[in-house]
């Protein structure tokens, strides 16, 4: 088994150690995968491998703060910039090369 991107050791605990609930997630992009979770602060992480470069977009999160981390085939993570959508519920990032981006929640948003 390949390892893990290191984004994922951050934003989503091995083992799932009950510091967050997985919710659905489903891609419609060929050749790309997604999980989503929800921690137990309020914050949201959605996790997309693809098996090439172009802009990925997410849909249906709440409004909120988030960052991305991208790790490609080289194995080195960097941040990408995240663009809102103007709505506010989605969000989308370019990945240069195949691989992996996190997009997660920085901040939870209070509902009343």
């Amino acid at each position: 088994m390949p390892p893990r991107p290191p984004q994922l050791n951050i934003e989503v605990r091995q083992g799932g150690d009950a510091k967050q609930s997985r919710i659905g997630a489903q891609s419609d992009r060929r050749g790309s995968k997604a999980v989503a979770f929800r921690n137990t602060n309020g914050t949201y992480v959605v996790v997309v491998n693809t098996d090439r470069a172009g802009p990925v977009s997410v849909q249906g999160l709440p409004a909120g703060a988030y960052g991305a981390g991208y790790t490609g085939g080289e194995g080195t993570p960097r941040d990408l910039f995240v663009t809102p959508s103007a709505d506010g519920r989605g969000l989308s990032a370019t990945l240069p090369a195949p691989g992996v981006i996190t997009l997660h929640q920085t901040v939870p948003v209070k509902t009343n």
